[in-house]
């Protein structure tokens, strides 16, 4: 009598997991829009910067994925609203843009002592 009702359990959960599986991750799909919206953007920027910047761009990626998607979004931005023009993005500006934005997130700690 144990085996039908363990059989039928089993069959149960495997139902169950069965219909979690197919139901859509909600944290999976926006990670999956993420993604696509960063290509886009690399799509948009890439073809506007120098080998060397785009050499220093692959390696920011790399080693600083969050700073590497700030400075995708600035200049995708700056594409956008006409302020680059039509000139390539040298990599002597690329290392500029990421100076400041370095200098915007640095904090100012000051130790006094009396």
């Amino acid at each position: 009598m144990r085996d039908p009702e363990l059989e039928r359990i089993r069959q149960e959960k495997l139902r169950a997991l069965q219909a979690q599986a197919s139901q859509p991750n909600p944290e999976e799909e926006a990670e999956a829009r993420l993604a696509e919206e960063v290509t886009s953007l690399e799509l948009m920027v890439k073809p506007r910067l120098s080998r060397e910047a785009l050499n220093r761009y692959s390696n920011l990626k790399v080693a600083h994925p969050e700073l590497a998607l700030k400075v995708l979004l600035i200049v995708a931005q700056a594409l956008q609203t006409g302020q680059l023009g039509q000139e390539e993005i040298s990599d002597q500006a690329f290392m500029d843009l990421l100076r400041r934005i370095d200098l915007l997130e640095k904090k100012d700690f000051r130790i006094t002592r009396k």
